[in-house]
Protein backbone atom coordinates (compact mmCIF):
# COMPACT_ATOMS: atom_id res chain seq x y z
CA UNK A 1 0.00 0.00 0.00
CA UNK A 2 1.80 3.39 -1.03
CA UNK A 3 1.80 6.36 1.50
CA UNK A 4 -1.15 8.26 -0.65
CA UNK A 5 -3.74 5.33 -0.23
CA UNK A 6 -2.94 5.19 3.76
CA UNK A 7 -3.06 8.58 3.96
CA UNK A 8 -6.17 8.20 2.53
CA UNK A 9 -7.62 5.17 4.29
CA UNK A 10 -6.49 6.97 7.46
CA UNK A 11 -8.60 10.05 6.97
CA UNK A 12 -11.41 8.28 5.70
CA UNK A 13 -11.10 6.03 9.35
CA UNK A 14 -11.04 9.33 11.56
CA UNK A 15 -14.02 10.46 9.32
CA UNK A 16 -16.01 7.52 10.01
CA UNK A 17 -15.28 7.20 13.59
CA UNK A 18 -15.99 10.92 14.12
CA UNK A 19 -19.56 10.61 12.71
CA UNK A 20 -19.91 7.27 14.48
CA UNK A 21 -18.81 9.04 17.75
CA UNK A 22 -21.74 12.46 17.00
CA UNK A 23 -24.18 9.50 17.12
CA UNK A 24 -23.02 7.46 20.17
CA UNK A 25 -24.20 8.44 23.82
CA UNK A 26 -21.26 8.17 24.96
CA UNK A 27 -20.37 11.18 23.04
CA UNK A 28 -23.51 12.93 24.30
CA UNK A 29 -22.44 12.03 27.95
CA UNK A 30 -19.06 14.08 27.65
CA UNK A 31 -20.45 16.84 28.21
CA UNK A 32 -23.13 16.00 30.92
CA UNK A 33 -22.45 17.44 34.69
CA UNK A 34 -21.04 14.30 36.32
CA UNK A 35 -18.08 14.59 37.73
CA UNK A 36 -14.47 13.62 36.33
CA UNK A 37 -11.50 12.90 38.02
CA UNK A 38 -8.62 13.52 34.98
CA UNK A 39 -4.87 12.19 35.41
CA UNK A 40 -2.18 15.04 35.66
CA UNK A 41 -1.10 14.31 32.14
CA UNK A 42 -4.29 15.14 30.96
CA UNK A 43 -4.32 18.32 33.07
CA UNK A 44 -1.40 18.98 30.90
CA UNK A 45 -2.42 18.87 27.91
CA UNK A 46 -5.95 20.83 29.34
CA UNK A 47 -3.72 23.91 30.29
CA UNK A 48 -1.89 24.27 26.77
CA UNK A 49 -5.79 23.33 24.79
CA UNK A 50 -6.82 26.44 27.26
CA UNK A 51 -3.38 28.77 26.45
CA UNK A 52 -4.17 28.02 22.70
CA UNK A 53 -8.12 28.84 23.10
CA UNK A 54 -7.44 31.70 24.74
CA UNK A 55 -4.70 33.04 21.50
CA UNK A 56 -7.01 32.18 18.95
CA UNK A 57 -9.79 34.40 20.60
CA UNK A 58 -7.38 37.31 21.94
CA UNK A 59 -9.63 40.32 21.03
CA UNK A 60 -12.38 38.64 19.73
CA UNK A 61 -16.23 39.55 19.96
CA UNK A 62 -17.36 36.37 21.45
CA UNK A 63 -21.34 37.71 20.23
CA UNK A 64 -19.35 37.39 16.48
CA UNK A 65 -16.98 34.43 16.56
CA UNK A 66 -16.81 31.43 18.50
CA UNK A 67 -14.41 28.13 18.05
CA UNK A 68 -15.70 25.13 17.75
CA UNK A 69 -16.56 22.52 20.85
CA UNK A 70 -13.38 20.35 19.78
CA UNK A 71 -10.76 21.48 18.86
CA UNK A 72 -8.88 19.33 16.22
CA UNK A 73 -10.56 19.23 12.57
CA UNK A 74 -9.60 16.42 9.71
CA UNK A 75 -10.83 16.60 6.43
CA UNK A 76 -10.69 15.13 3.29
CA UNK A 77 -10.32 17.84 0.48
CA UNK A 78 -11.28 16.97 -3.48
CA UNK A 79 -10.31 19.86 -5.68
CA UNK A 80 -10.38 21.01 -9.08
CA UNK A 81 -8.21 23.54 -11.20
CA UNK A 82 -7.48 25.18 -14.18
CA UNK A 83 -5.23 27.20 -15.50
CA UNK A 84 -6.08 30.02 -18.71
CA UNK A 85 -3.23 31.73 -20.14
CA UNK A 86 -2.56 34.35 -22.96
CA UNK A 87 0.90 34.99 -24.08
CA UNK A 88 1.45 37.46 -27.16
CA UNK A 89 4.94 38.15 -28.70
CA UNK A 90 5.50 40.58 -31.67
CA UNK A 91 7.53 39.20 -33.91
CA UNK A 92 10.56 41.38 -35.41
CA UNK A 93 9.40 40.16 -39.19
CA UNK A 94 6.39 42.90 -40.49
CA UNK A 95 4.87 40.52 -42.56
CA UNK A 96 4.21 37.72 -39.19
CA UNK A 97 3.37 40.64 -36.85
CA UNK A 98 1.60 39.59 -33.67
CA UNK A 99 1.77 35.99 -32.53
CA UNK A 100 -0.58 34.74 -29.88
CA UNK A 101 -0.11 30.90 -27.76
CA UNK A 102 -3.52 30.58 -26.10
CA UNK A 103 -3.20 27.69 -23.32
CA UNK A 104 -5.03 26.09 -20.90
CA UNK A 105 -5.24 23.03 -18.65
CA UNK A 106 -7.79 19.99 -18.87
CA UNK A 107 -9.62 20.90 -15.54
CA UNK A 108 -7.57 18.52 -13.44
CA UNK A 109 -9.02 16.46 -9.80
CA UNK A 110 -7.27 15.83 -6.59
CA UNK A 111 -7.74 14.69 -3.73
CA UNK A 112 -5.97 15.60 -0.37
CA UNK A 113 -6.33 15.82 3.58
CA UNK A 114 -6.43 19.49 5.75
CA UNK A 115 -5.43 18.89 9.17
CA UNK A 116 -5.45 21.73 11.89
CA UNK A 117 -5.44 22.95 15.39
CA UNK A 118 -7.69 25.81 16.13
CA UNK A 119 -6.39 28.13 13.87
CA UNK A 120 -3.32 26.45 12.88
CA UNK A 121 -3.99 24.61 10.06
CA UNK A 122 -1.32 21.97 7.09
CA UNK A 123 -3.02 20.59 4.30
CA UNK A 124 -0.93 18.19 1.16
CA UNK A 125 -3.13 17.36 -1.92
CA UNK A 126 -2.17 14.94 -5.09
CA UNK A 127 -3.06 14.80 -8.72
CA UNK A 128 -5.78 11.87 -8.76
CA UNK A 129 -5.84 12.20 -12.62
CA UNK A 130 -2.35 12.97 -13.25
CA UNK A 131 -2.77 16.21 -15.15
CA UNK A 132 -0.41 17.75 -13.34
CA UNK A 133 3.18 16.78 -12.98
CA UNK A 134 3.58 18.60 -9.35
CA UNK A 135 1.56 20.41 -7.11
CA UNK A 136 1.34 21.19 -3.35
CA UNK A 137 -0.78 23.42 -1.49
CA UNK A 138 0.15 24.78 2.08
CA UNK A 139 -1.81 27.21 4.63
CA UNK A 140 -1.85 28.58 8.34
CA UNK A 141 -3.07 31.55 9.94
CA UNK A 142 -4.58 33.16 13.06
CA UNK A 143 -7.93 35.29 13.84
CA UNK A 144 -6.43 38.36 12.39
CA UNK A 145 -4.37 37.02 9.26
CA UNK A 146 -3.01 34.04 7.54
CA UNK A 147 -0.18 32.50 4.86
CA UNK A 148 -1.40 30.48 1.98
CA UNK A 149 1.33 28.82 -0.39
CA UNK A 150 0.39 27.25 -3.91
CA UNK A 151 2.64 25.80 -6.07
CA UNK A 152 1.58 23.90 -9.63
CA UNK A 153 4.18 22.24 -12.41
CA UNK A 154 1.41 21.16 -15.23
CA UNK A 155 1.92 19.70 -18.65
CA UNK A 156 -1.47 18.48 -19.83
CA UNK A 157 -1.98 21.60 -21.62
CA UNK A 158 -4.24 22.61 -24.52
CA UNK A 159 -2.43 25.24 -26.32
CA UNK A 160 -3.79 27.33 -29.70
CA UNK A 161 -1.23 28.97 -31.93
CA UNK A 162 -2.60 32.51 -33.72
CA UNK A 163 -1.42 34.64 -36.45
CA UNK A 164 -3.99 37.73 -36.75
CA UNK A 165 -1.59 39.99 -38.57
CA UNK A 166 -0.76 36.88 -40.79
CA UNK A 167 -3.04 36.10 -43.57
CA UNK A 168 -2.36 33.68 -46.36
CA UNK A 169 -4.81 32.84 -49.12
CA UNK A 170 -6.80 29.27 -48.53
CA UNK A 171 -4.19 29.01 -45.03
CA UNK A 172 -5.83 29.22 -41.17
CA UNK A 173 -3.60 31.65 -39.71
CA UNK A 174 -4.58 29.10 -36.27
CA UNK A 175 -2.43 26.39 -35.11
CA UNK A 176 -3.70 23.81 -32.72
CA UNK A 177 -0.62 22.28 -30.59
CA UNK A 178 -2.38 19.98 -28.73
CA UNK A 179 -1.24 18.64 -25.21
CA UNK A 180 2.30 18.54 -23.52
CA UNK A 181 3.88 21.27 -25.69
CA UNK A 182 3.77 23.70 -23.38
CA UNK A 183 4.95 23.00 -19.63
CA UNK A 184 3.48 25.74 -17.05
CA UNK A 185 4.65 26.33 -13.35
CA UNK A 186 2.56 28.56 -11.08
CA UNK A 187 4.11 29.91 -7.68
CA UNK A 188 1.54 31.86 -5.42
CA UNK A 189 2.04 32.83 -1.44
CA UNK A 190 0.00 35.17 -0.27
CA UNK A 191 0.11 37.12 3.15
CA UNK A 192 -3.71 38.34 4.57
CA UNK A 193 -4.62 40.73 7.61
CA UNK A 194 -8.08 41.61 8.59
CA UNK A 195 -8.89 44.92 10.01
CA UNK A 196 -12.31 43.86 11.30
CA UNK A 197 -10.74 40.73 13.48
CA UNK A 198 -12.77 41.26 16.07
CA UNK A 199 -16.56 40.65 14.34
CA UNK A 200 -15.17 39.04 11.24
CA UNK A 201 -13.14 35.78 10.20
CA UNK A 202 -11.73 34.78 7.02
CA UNK A 203 -10.56 31.31 8.51
CA UNK A 204 -13.81 30.62 9.26
CA UNK A 205 -15.09 30.79 5.85
CA UNK A 206 -12.02 29.21 4.37
CA UNK A 207 -11.08 26.75 6.68
CA UNK A 208 -13.79 26.50 9.36
CA UNK A 209 -11.53 26.46 12.17
CA UNK A 210 -13.48 29.02 13.58
CA UNK A 211 -17.48 29.71 13.49
CA UNK A 212 -18.65 33.17 12.78
CA UNK A 213 -22.54 33.23 14.49
CA UNK A 214 -23.53 36.88 13.31
CA UNK A 215 -23.10 38.47 9.99
CA UNK A 216 -20.17 40.94 9.57
CA UNK A 217 -17.46 42.47 7.10
CA UNK A 218 -13.82 43.55 7.11
CA UNK A 219 -11.34 45.27 4.79
CA UNK A 220 -8.28 43.42 4.13
CA UNK A 221 -4.43 44.11 3.54
CA UNK A 222 -2.35 41.17 1.50
CA UNK A 223 1.04 41.25 0.59
CA UNK A 224 1.44 39.00 -2.38
CA UNK A 225 4.45 36.95 -4.03
CA UNK A 226 3.21 35.54 -7.96
CA UNK A 227 5.43 33.86 -10.24
CA UNK A 228 4.58 31.94 -13.70
CA UNK A 229 7.09 30.23 -15.72
CA UNK A 230 5.86 29.24 -19.18
CA UNK A 231 8.21 27.24 -21.41
CA UNK A 232 7.75 26.11 -25.00
CA UNK A 233 9.64 22.88 -27.36
CA UNK A 234 8.71 19.95 -25.14
CA UNK A 235 7.23 17.72 -27.61
CA UNK A 236 9.38 16.30 -29.96
CA UNK A 237 7.16 16.82 -32.90
CA UNK A 238 7.32 20.81 -32.51
CA UNK A 239 10.30 21.14 -30.59
CA UNK A 240 12.73 23.51 -32.49
CA UNK A 241 10.01 24.99 -34.61
CA UNK A 242 7.96 26.52 -31.95
CA UNK A 243 10.70 28.85 -30.97
CA UNK A 244 11.20 29.67 -34.06
CA UNK A 245 7.60 30.75 -34.39
CA UNK A 246 7.54 32.52 -31.61
CA UNK A 247 10.51 34.87 -33.02
CA UNK A 248 13.13 32.50 -30.79
CA UNK A 249 11.26 32.52 -27.27
CA UNK A 250 12.18 29.56 -25.48
CA UNK A 251 10.95 30.47 -21.97
CA UNK A 252 8.69 33.22 -20.16
CA UNK A 253 9.50 33.46 -16.68
CA UNK A 254 7.92 36.47 -13.97
CA UNK A 255 8.54 36.95 -10.46
CA UNK A 256 5.88 40.38 -8.91
CA UNK A 257 5.58 41.27 -6.03
CA UNK A 258 2.05 42.97 -5.08
CA UNK A 259 0.37 44.85 -2.13
CA UNK A 260 -3.59 44.67 -1.87
CA UNK A 261 -7.19 45.93 -0.41
CA UNK A 262 -9.81 43.55 -0.71
CA UNK A 263 -13.08 43.01 1.47
CA UNK A 264 -14.56 40.07 3.02
CA UNK A 265 -18.15 39.54 3.83
CA UNK A 266 -19.57 36.24 5.94
CA UNK A 267 -23.28 36.11 5.82
CA UNK A 268 -24.99 33.65 8.26
CA UNK A 269 -28.56 33.64 9.11
CA UNK A 270 -28.75 31.14 11.56
CA UNK A 271 -25.73 31.45 14.21
CA UNK A 272 -22.52 29.80 12.17
CA UNK A 273 -25.18 27.05 11.10
CA UNK A 274 -24.53 27.71 7.47
CA UNK A 275 -22.00 30.58 6.06
CA UNK A 276 -22.06 32.52 2.95
CA UNK A 277 -18.98 34.23 2.41
CA UNK A 278 -17.88 35.96 -0.68
CA UNK A 279 -14.59 38.80 -0.90
CA UNK A 280 -12.37 39.88 -3.56
CA UNK A 281 -8.94 42.07 -3.59
CA UNK A 282 -7.51 44.72 -5.96
CA UNK A 283 -3.47 43.77 -5.81
CA UNK A 284 -0.81 46.48 -7.30
CA UNK A 285 2.37 45.06 -8.26
CA UNK A 286 4.58 47.47 -7.68
CA UNK A 287 7.80 44.54 -7.77
CA UNK A 288 8.03 43.35 -11.60
CA UNK A 289 11.42 41.36 -12.99
CA UNK A 290 10.11 39.31 -15.66
CA UNK A 291 12.91 37.27 -18.19
CA UNK A 292 12.27 35.84 -21.88
CA UNK A 293 14.76 33.34 -22.45
CA UNK A 294 15.90 33.11 -26.58
CA UNK A 295 17.01 29.93 -28.57
CA UNK A 296 20.45 30.17 -30.46
CA UNK A 297 19.12 31.43 -33.60
CA UNK A 298 21.29 28.85 -35.88
CA UNK A 299 20.61 25.58 -33.89
CA UNK A 300 16.85 24.00 -33.65
CA UNK A 301 17.55 21.46 -31.30
CA UNK A 302 20.87 22.84 -29.54
CA UNK A 303 19.17 25.43 -27.09
CA UNK A 304 21.36 27.95 -25.89
CA UNK A 305 19.20 30.02 -23.39
CA UNK A 306 20.37 33.48 -23.42
CA UNK A 307 18.03 35.23 -20.55
CA UNK A 308 16.52 38.79 -21.13
CA UNK A 309 15.43 40.61 -18.05
CA UNK A 310 12.82 42.82 -19.02
CA UNK A 311 10.53 45.47 -17.17
CA UNK A 312 6.87 46.13 -17.44
CA UNK A 313 5.97 49.20 -19.58
CA UNK A 314 4.86 50.79 -16.53
CA UNK A 315 6.15 50.62 -12.84
CA UNK A 316 2.75 49.57 -11.52
CA UNK A 317 -0.41 47.45 -13.22
CA UNK A 318 -3.30 46.03 -11.05
CA UNK A 319 -4.19 42.77 -10.80
CA UNK A 320 -6.92 40.82 -8.55
CA UNK A 321 -8.32 37.69 -6.82
CA UNK A 322 -11.89 36.63 -5.96
CA UNK A 323 -13.14 34.17 -3.38
CA UNK A 324 -16.43 32.63 -2.70
CA UNK A 325 -17.08 29.73 -0.27
CA UNK A 326 -20.74 28.37 1.11
CA UNK A 327 -19.78 26.00 4.95
CA UNK A 328 -22.84 23.79 6.81
CA UNK A 329 -21.64 23.04 10.32
CA UNK A 330 -23.90 19.36 10.20
CA UNK A 331 -23.77 19.02 13.81
CA UNK A 332 -20.21 20.14 16.11
CA UNK A 333 -18.11 17.43 15.06
CA UNK A 334 -19.08 17.13 11.41
CA UNK A 335 -18.68 19.91 8.90
CA UNK A 336 -18.99 20.35 4.50
CA UNK A 337 -17.45 23.02 2.99
CA UNK A 338 -17.32 24.14 -0.44
CA UNK A 339 -15.40 27.41 -1.87
CA UNK A 340 -13.93 29.19 -5.68
CA UNK A 341 -10.70 31.09 -6.01
CA UNK A 342 -9.27 32.28 -8.76
CA UNK A 343 -6.15 34.48 -9.15
CA UNK A 344 -5.03 36.64 -12.23
CA UNK A 345 -1.11 37.09 -12.92
CA UNK A 346 -0.21 39.20 -16.49
CA UNK A 347 2.45 42.12 -17.30
CA UNK A 348 2.54 43.96 -21.01
CA UNK A 349 6.35 45.15 -22.10
CA UNK A 350 8.05 46.15 -24.74
CA UNK A 351 11.98 45.15 -25.11
CA UNK A 352 14.49 45.59 -27.52
CA UNK A 353 13.17 41.86 -29.05
CA UNK A 354 9.70 43.63 -29.55
CA UNK A 355 6.62 43.22 -27.67
CA UNK A 356 5.71 40.70 -24.77
CA UNK A 357 2.55 40.75 -23.34
CA UNK A 358 1.36 37.95 -20.86
CA UNK A 359 -2.53 37.10 -18.75
CA UNK A 360 -2.53 33.93 -16.79
CA UNK A 361 -6.00 33.17 -14.90
CA UNK A 362 -5.50 30.35 -11.83
CA UNK A 363 -8.98 28.63 -10.37
CA UNK A 364 -9.84 25.88 -8.12
CA UNK A 365 -12.94 24.98 -6.63
CA UNK A 366 -12.20 23.12 -3.56
CA UNK A 367 -15.29 20.52 -1.31
CA UNK A 368 -14.34 19.64 1.97
CA UNK A 369 -15.62 16.69 4.23
CA UNK A 370 -14.25 17.13 7.76
CA UNK A 371 -14.56 15.92 11.49
CA UNK A 372 -13.80 17.81 14.68
CA UNK A 373 -12.23 15.57 17.03
CA UNK A 374 -10.23 16.25 20.95
CA UNK A 375 -11.93 16.90 24.01
CA UNK A 376 -14.74 18.82 24.42
CA UNK A 377 -14.20 22.71 25.53
CA UNK A 378 -16.22 21.92 28.22
CA UNK A 379 -14.85 19.46 29.57
CA UNK A 380 -11.80 21.58 29.85
CA UNK A 381 -13.13 23.82 31.98
CA UNK A 382 -15.15 22.04 33.96
CA UNK A 383 -11.59 20.06 34.90
CA UNK A 384 -9.63 23.69 35.29
CA UNK A 385 -12.33 25.11 37.34
CA UNK A 386 -13.08 27.55 34.68
CA UNK A 387 -16.73 28.91 35.47
CA UNK A 388 -18.55 28.78 31.95
CA UNK A 389 -19.33 32.70 30.49
CA UNK A 390 -23.09 33.67 29.59
CA UNK A 391 -23.99 34.12 25.91
CA UNK A 392 -22.88 37.57 24.75
CA UNK A 393 -25.88 39.42 24.43
CA UNK A 394 -25.98 42.40 21.43
CA UNK A 395 -27.22 45.41 22.58
CA UNK A 396 -30.44 47.01 21.01
CA UNK A 397 -28.51 50.02 19.54
CA UNK A 398 -25.62 47.45 17.87
CA UNK A 399 -23.54 49.54 20.42
CA UNK A 400 -21.39 47.86 22.93
CA UNK A 401 -20.34 51.28 24.84
CA UNK A 402 -17.39 51.10 27.69
CA UNK A 403 -17.57 52.71 31.11
CA UNK A 404 -14.98 55.59 30.33
CA UNK A 405 -17.03 55.86 26.95
CA UNK A 406 -17.37 59.45 27.46
CA UNK A 407 -13.98 59.96 26.47
CA UNK A 408 -13.89 58.24 23.87
CA UNK A 409 -15.36 58.14 20.33
CA UNK A 410 -17.31 55.21 19.50
CA UNK A 411 -17.39 54.22 16.23
CA UNK A 412 -21.19 53.13 15.09
CA UNK A 413 -21.92 49.75 14.64
CA UNK A 414 -22.05 50.04 10.51
CA UNK A 415 -18.18 50.50 9.98
CA UNK A 416 -17.28 48.32 13.29
CA UNK A 417 -19.42 45.43 11.92
CA UNK A 418 -18.29 45.57 8.20
CA UNK A 419 -15.54 47.53 7.07
CA UNK A 420 -12.60 47.49 10.60
CA UNK A 421 -12.77 47.50 14.63
CA UNK A 422 -11.00 50.71 16.13
CA UNK A 423 -7.58 50.51 17.62
CA UNK A 424 -7.54 48.54 21.37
Amino acid sequence: MTYKRWLLTSCLLLLVGGIAQAKSPKASAESSDSPKTESDFMMFFFRIGQWIDNYSLKDVDTAYITLPEHPWRIALTNSEIGIHSTFMVKNRNPEIGRIILESQTTPSIDLGFNVGLRSFGFGYSWDALHAYARKLNLSMGGQAWGVEFMRQTSTNIHSLLAFPDYQIPNTSNRVDLGKKEVWMTNTNVTAWYVLNARHYSHNAAIKQAYIQQRTAGSLMLSLSYLNTDISFGHDEEWAGVIPVILDNVREVVTHQVAVGLGYGINYTPNKGKVLIHASAAAQAVFYSINYISYSAPDSLRGFAYPSYAIKPTTPIHFTGTMRAAVSWEINKWVHLGVRAQADNIRFNANTDNGVANMSNWNWQANLALGVRLGVGRDRVNRALGIEPKPEPVIPASQEQPEADSKKKFVLPAWITDYFFSPMR
